[in-house]
């Protein structure tokens, strides 16, 4: 059953709800009119009700418990609809109220008459009714009555509105007194009002209790506290502004509580009440600080005029207004003009006497620096008559009016011309300095490619020297004037090794070549290792070799194995050299300082040699460095060893040293702190020996040259892996998209789209974003491998590759999504032909693939590089070079590769390739005629 609603609904729940409660006292009378109400008309009930918007609650009732009723089905509800009274005679019979739980229910009410409270056009918030429990009719006199009632209830609550409204207009007054208060309080000024009539003080904040102290509230007191030389001057401006009724500042020096006079601003207003003035309100803010530094900046105005005298600086101003430059006599000198009493002239003139590039850049500056209430400093040259130019620095600011524009300019000229040309000597030795610097950068970038180069060149031959001599010792009976030749040889050639290893990793170490992986090992099997390489020396010398592990050793660590034996071999073979007789131990210990995550190692090599002056340890980790030159002549070495092994231990984070003495021996160490492996192999357990047996993968192989392609599908299928081959940037792009992959192998030199712009455009689709994609090139200068990885590839390979090193990339990269760097790979003798790669690929591909892979390589050969004697388009051999590094490398001409990538690099770099392209075509010819016995075998 749903109730009436006013059309003005909001309004009059508004105009409700600002009633509020209506408390004790407005219900006490409104209940005694409800009474009469009852009496008067002799019901049993009488309500004052307001109608809320979902109920009736009633400010006074009379017969009835006076609890809150749902406005659905009341009465009062259609009351409010309308000016007049409504009267229901017999509640029964109005259809609008028959059904009502007030007339069916417990209630039973049978009669109603309810006047509407009406507090303003349209607006009736309520009722004054009357109910009984049996019908009756009601007259036009009673009707006049219940609504005279009416009236005086809203009487009522008219004047409990007017209350309310005036308790919380003195609420609201005093909360704003109590704000002022607060604010008077928290300024840093004193403030206070006072009457004009009588001189009393009214009132005072903190500032102004706590700066007096305990003063009374007569006038007479207060200007008791001014100074004395300041009084009379202050009570006439008092006397001027209460005769004139205008406010009034001035500054003058007030005594505080502890007798210490300090400068104030006082500022004081009438306040006015109905047009008179009756109380002055006054403020004093302390400027003591501020007229303290006035009177520096006085004294300092003079001192600076004194140093401008002394300095022969000048002063000078500029009117805006008028554009007019006024010098002093020190000024003009500077600009050339003889005035020693001064000079006056317009900025056109100023123009003609400074350098004609300076002068508008000067102007310019000036400009800026007004625009933005800034001081400034330009630097401009004067030409002088004699032919020689003075620096002239001006410094200045604009003085700015009311209105905020500028008025002028003012400031100071000084000759820094001295300055000037020291500053031009320093810039001109500077200069000679970079250039010098930049020449010894470049010097020293050549020597570490040179030794790198030529490191790389003489170790290659060297390996076939090494291991023809191995072979020529094995073959030979012992005792022989041959065999003795032979371990002659196989001695000199590792000493020869040893150095060039030796130099080729300081090369890289200068050059920032030397990246560290992170990669499980047991420490235990490192050390195991490094001992046994180690052990034949100590034997042969006759020398006792131990290991002392100490406790708490986690089985497996992370971090760079290859590094860190390189280190332990450097520290155990210079032992095992200058020892004689006694021991050698290799120690490692757990350092307090661990964690669960990390464990802080201390590696030491101790041994019973000819030691080291304490007064010449420091030349031990120091390049090319020996303690002295008998040491060299009698032990040999190049004095890199423990240079490299300092700065492979700092480079992995640790610290490397030694203490010795001469005859006592070296304790060698090094400590590092190394991640623990979260699923180590336990300490001592050896590696399984097997070959790996790696799960298939699927593997979207690139390559646009055959050979290449079918080399590397035969190595991919042997291990179990599927293949798919496309020759194209293109075709790889389509393949990603018609496919899932496990790993894309992508050739970076193909003609049309490269490798890299491939990679590049898998990267941006939704399948290629976490796809392992790895170059496969003979390109693997640093630079080169930078360029991919900024490409989006995830690592690379070089050509030619090995079997091996191949299907366990594709592990790591399938297995992890990103590789570590791969292992180096071995070089070869020099030779047109290394057997052990040629018969390592055949026994992966098959004797009638590899007949087809080399018949493809002969046609190759022939159709490349052009006629011997000829010299090929720069592009053109590049091109071919790179190529073929792959394609002849992998089938085992790894001599022929070698000079494949030596023409293509001389080709990137403009250098000259003429004197190597004899050398090309007799080799190409050579492999040629080798690949012909081959397939005839």
């Amino acid at each position: 059953m749903a109730f009436p609603v006013a059309g003005n609904e909001a309004a009059r729940l508004a105009a409700l709800r600002a009633l509020g409660d209506l408390g004790a006292d407005p219900a006490v009378h409104l209940d005694a009119i409800c009474r009469t109400a009852a009496s008067l008309f002799g019901v049993p009930i009488a309500l004052v009700s307001l109608v809320e918007a979902d109920h009736l609650r009633f400010g006074a009732a009379c017969g009835t418990d006076g609890a809150p009723i749902p406005r659905e089905g009341a009465f009062c509800g259609h009351t409010i609809l309308a000016d007049e009274i409504l009267v229901c005679a017999d509640t029964t019979q109005d259809p609008r109220f028959a059904s009502s739980p007030l007339v069916t229910g417990p209630a039973g009410i049978r009669f109603y008459a309810g006047a509407p409270l009406i507090i303003g056009p349209d607006l009736r918030i309520g009722t004054l009714c009357l109910l009984d429990t049996v019908g009756r009719p009601f007259g036009e006199v009673q009707r006049r009555q219940l609504q005279d009632l009416a009236a005086i209830v809203v009487g009522q609550l008219r004047l409990h509105e007017a209350n309310q409204r005036q308790q919380e207009e003195i609420a609201a007054r005093e909360a704003s007194e109590a704000r002022y208060r607060a604010l008077a309080d928290a300024l840093p000024q004193l403030v206070w009002i006072f009457s004009v009539e009588t001189g009393e003080k009214a009132y005072s904040n903190q500032q102004f209790d706590r700066y007096y102290g305990p003063i009374g509230n007569r006038r007479a007191e207060r200007i008791g506290r001014n100074h004395p030389e300041d009084a009379e001057r202050m009570e006439r401006a008092w006397r001027t502004a209460l005769r004139t009724g205008s406010p009034y500042r001035i500054e003058g020096r007030l005594r505080r509580r502890d007798g210490a006079y300090r400068w104030h601003k006082l500022i004081l207003i009438p306040i006015r009440q109905r047009g008179e003035i009756v109380a002055m309100l006054g403020t004093a803010l302390d400027i003591d600080e501020i007229i303290g530094a006035r009177r520096k900046l006085e004294e300092t105005g003079n001192h600076l005029q004194l140093a401008q005298q002394a300095a022969g600086a000048g002063i000078w101003e500029f009117d805006l207004q008028t554009q007019r430059i006024i010098w002093s006599g020190e000024s003009a000198t500077l600009h050339g003009v003889d005035a020693p009493q001064g000079h006056t002239l317009s900025l056109e003139e100023w123009l003609t006497l400074v350098d004609s590039e300076d002068g508008p850049a000067a102007m310019a500056g000036v400009t800026e620096a007004v625009r933005r209430n800034d001081s400034f400093t330009v630097e401009f040259r004067v030409p002088g008559m004699d032919g020689r130019t003075r620096w002239v620095s001006s410094t200045g600011r604009a003085v700015y009016g009311e209105n905020g524009r500028p008025l002028r300019l003012i400031g100071l000229n000084i000759n820094v011309t001295a300055r000037k040309c020291a500053e031009a000597a320093l810039v001109s030795a500077k200069a000679a300095a970079e250039a010098a610097r930049g020449e010894a950068e470049r010097a020293s970038a050549a020597k570490s490619e040179f030794l790198a180069t030529m490191s790389h060149e003489i170790r290659t031959p060297l390996n076939g020297v090494l291991g023809y001599a191995d072979l020529l010792v094995d073959e030979l009976e012992a005792g022989t004037p041959a065999r003795l030749h032979a371990e002659r040889i196989r001695g000199a050639g590792a000493a020869l090794l040893t150095v060039v290893n030796d130099v080729l990793d300081f090369s890289k170490i200068e050059a920032g070549q030397v990246e560290l992986a992170a990669e499980p090992f047991v420490l235990t099997d490192l050390m195991d290792q490094a001992v046994a390489i180690t052990r034949a020396g100590a034997d042969g010398k006759g020398l006792r070799l131990d290991v002392r592990v100490g406790p708490g050793l986690p089985g497996c660590v992370i971090g760079d194995a290859d590094r860190l034996r390189q280190v332990l071999m450097n520290l155990l073979n210079n032992a095992v050299k200058f020892t004689d007789a006694g021991s050698v131990t290799l120690g490692l210990e757990r350092l307090a300082g661990s964690d669960g995550g990390e464990v802080r190692l201390r590696f030491s090599v101790q041994d019973t040699g000819i030691g080291v002056p304490t007064t010449k340890l420091h030349k031990l980790f120091e390049r090319f460095s020996q303690v002295d030159g008998t040491i060299q002549r009698e032990y040999g070495g190049t004095g890199l060893g423990l240079a490299i092994s300092r700065q492979l231990v700092e480079l992995m984070g640790g610290l490397i040293g030694v203490e010795s003495d001469a005859g006592r021996g070296s304790p060698f160490w090094f400590t590092l702190r190394l991640p623990v492996a979260p699923a180590a192999r336990p300490a001592g357990q050896a590696a399984p020996s097997a070959e790996p047996d790696y799960p298939p993968r699927r593997i979207l192989l690139v390559e646009d040259m055959p050979l290449n392609r079918d080399l590397a599908i035969a190595v991919l299928c042997a291990a179990g892996h599927t293949v798919d081959a496309v020759e194209s940037g293109p075709a790889a792009i389509a393949a990603v998209r018609a496919a899932s992959y496990d790993l894309v192998l992508m050739d970076v030199q193909m003609p049309g789209m490269d490798g890299m712009t491939a990679t590049q455009q898998i990267r941006a689709l939704d399948q290629g974003k976490a796809l392992p994609i790895v170059a496969m090139t003979a390109s693997v200068r640093p630079q080169q491998v930078a360029a991919f990885r900024a490409a989006g590839m995830t690592d690379h390979i070089g050509k030619p590759f090995k079997r091996a090193a191949l299907l366990a990339g594709v592990e790591r990269w399938t297995a992890s999504g990103e590789a570590a760097p791969s292992p180096a790979e071995a070089e070869v003798a020099p030779k047109i032909l290394d057997r052990s790669t040629f018969e390592e690929v055949t026994a992966v591909v098959g004797q009638k693939r590899m007949q087809h892979l080399l018949a493809t390589l002969a046609k190759e050969l022939g159709e490349r590089f052009g006629p011997a004697g000829s010299t090929p388009e720069r592009g053109q051999l590049a091109h071919d070079a790179h190529a073929m590094i792959s394609a002849s490398g992998v089938l085992g001409f790894r001599h022929f590769a070698d000079l494949c990538r030596e023409i293509e690099l001389a080709c990137e770099e403009q250098r000259s390739v003429e004197p190597m392209l004899g050398r090309l075509h007799s080799m190409r010819c050579a492999v040629i005629r080798e690949i012909e016995s081959l397939c005839a075998a």
